[in-house]
């Protein structure tokens, strides 16, 4: 996991391989493209600024991807917008 060594490069091709696919389902929690791509790139950010807590207890996928379902949710709190 070369990933956690907190380097750039490395940050960006995680975001590349992933970025996507969050995207995406962000999309579908909050129904809008603009919205889901700051939201993509708010989750990120936290990911790279909290990298030292990631537990190895999942895969980085799935820490991301809750991290993003998180910020996403969020979103919607603060929006005070229903989401099922």
């Amino acid at each position: 996991m070369i990933f956690l060594r907190k380097n750039e490069k490395d940050f960006q091709e995680f975001y590349r391989t992933h970025g996507i696919r969050v995207r995406r389902t962000l999309q579908g929690m909050v129904g809008n493209i603009a919205t889901a791509e700051e939201l993509t790139q708010e989750a990120f950010l936290k990911a790279w600024k909290n990298l030292g807590t990631f537990s190895f207890k999942s895969s980085l996928s799935t820490w991301i991807y809750q991290i993003a379902i998180n910020t996403a949710l969020d979103w919607l709190r603060s929006h005070k917008v229903k989401w099922a």
